[in-house]
């Protein structure tokens, strides 16, 4: 079976001045494939979560087995002079009791370190290491960062080496605007004496996440990024040393990019509402509740739901969002209507109903509201008319908040239709 090298090189990309991978590698031909994707291709799954297998196939214990062989070689080359380059995918987790034996295996068995990420949608990416500049050039946007370490996340390392001289460090190579780790360069810090100066080996694990393209493209821009990885590291005192006009240019640059962040912020900004036309569950929801409140809502947390509250002159509209491949239907706005019923009799005060669908979204703009594309099918409409229920498309809402960035319409007139409306709007 193909398992032993191709498990190997699905994680360990490209390895500079390593003979200990490279002796390991003898019998391999063409470019590596590795990244964690391929993994999730063979284990038959396509994104992160929680499985439970019927069975536990040869396949399973096969990635367990290997695992252990990746792991000791990763931890091995941190104290020698290499890098290996991760494409990174969060946790997928299998576990199984069968005839009282326990199975399991997680999809980051083969990295000797905890790494624990948080699942959410992103786009604003600050480049901390403008080293890898020419990869983030790919990465549009982003479906997870890293959480703090814990305190032991290097326990396997230490072990290994048996040496209380030896922990595990991290860069940061890029964030989101909330300074959260996208991405991670992960070195070795030594000691040999007890009070001796510590040394940072030129060893890198370098986590890099997946671009939006296909992952041969992820695989060529690293490779060409190592081409010119074998130069010398800049020492920290070298830093120290000016030339002339050295602070000058570097604080009118400082100024160019503070500026320029700005309007990258904005623009990924504008981008994010593009979410509106395609996108489903929390994501859509939170990209709603954002247009809304730019649209001069007032936002509200609900007592009754996991969604919000929207407010106008002292009206309250309970809102419900729902993103669907096909038409919204009767379950879908009755759900909306059983959560006004319970916000009734848990304050004793009417609020009116709120509907955002983004029904057939997977469908172009142009081939929406026909007669089998319509978000809200006729029935629908009738029940939000006799509901009291203003019904808004996302794609409708979207095109609301261009209009008003072209100062095509104020915040008091969309807001007084959404108010005064039952059943479908439009702008």
């Amino acid at each position: 079976m193909r398992f032993l090298f191709n498990f190997l090189l699905l994680f360990i990309l490209f390895i500079l001045g390593a003979e200990l991978y490279l002796n390991n590698l003898s019998s391999f031909r063409g470019p590596p494939q590795i990244d964690t994707s391929s993994l999730y291709h063979d284990l038959g799954i396509s994104k992160p979560g929680w499985y439970n297998p019927s069975k536990w196939t040869g396949v399973h214990q096969k990635i367990v087995n290997n695992f252990d062989y990746i792991k000791n070689k990763i931890i091995e080359s941190l104290l020698i002079d290499t890098k290996i380059f991760v494409i990174f995918n969060p946790v997928s987790k299998f576990t199984l009791t069968q005839e009282y034996t326990n199975y399991s295996l997680s999809t980051n068995d083969w990295l000797p370190l905890l790494m624990n990420v948080h699942l959410e949608n992103g786009m604003t990416i600050n480049l901390q290491n403008k080293s890898y500049q020419e990869y983030f050039k790919k990465i549009k946007s982003w479906e997870y960062y890293f959480l703090p370490t814990e305190a032991d996340y290097d326990k396997e390392i230490k072990e290994f080496y048996k040496s209380n001289f030896i922990s595990v460090n991290q860069n940061s190579i890029a964030t989101n605007k909330l300074n959260k780790p996208l991405a991670l360069e992960i070195y070795t810090f030594y000691s040999k004496t007890k009070g001796g100066e510590a040394h940072i080996q030129n060893s890198r694990l370098v986590i890099l996440p997946a671009s939006n393209g296909e992952i041969e493209e992820d695989v060529s821009a690293i490779i060409n990024m190592t081409k010119f990885s074998d130069q010398t590291e800049i020492p920290v005192w070298a830093n120290n040393i000016k030339i002339p006009n050295e602070t000058k240019l570097s604080e009118e640059i400082e100024v160019i990019e503070n500026k320029l962040k700005e309007k990258k912020d904005y623009y990924d900004g504008l981008l994010n509402h593009k979410k509106l036309i395609y996108d489903n569950s929390y994501s859509l929801q939170a990209v709603c509740e954002l247009t809304l409140k730019e649209l001069g809502a007032n936002i509200k947390p609900s007592i009754v739901t996991d969604e919000f509250i929207v407010a106008y002159k002292g009206i309250n509209a309970l809102v419900e969002v729902k993103g669907k491949n096909k038409s919204i239907d009767k379950e879908d706005i009755g759900q909306l209507i059983t959560d006004i019923g319970q916000h009734v009799a848990q304050t004793g005060e009417p609020i009116k109903g709120f509907f955002i669908g983004n029904g057939c979204r997977y469908l172009p703009p142009q081939d929406r509201e026909k007669e089998k594309t319509l978000t809200f099918p006729k029935e629908i409409v009738h029940i939000a008319e006799t509901q009291n229920i203003a019904l808004l498309s996302s794609l409708e809402l979207f095109n609301a908040y261009c209009m008003y960035l072209e100062g095509k319409l104020s915040k008091d007139t969309f807001l007084s239709k959404i108010f005064n409306s039952s059943g479908v709007i439009h702008f």
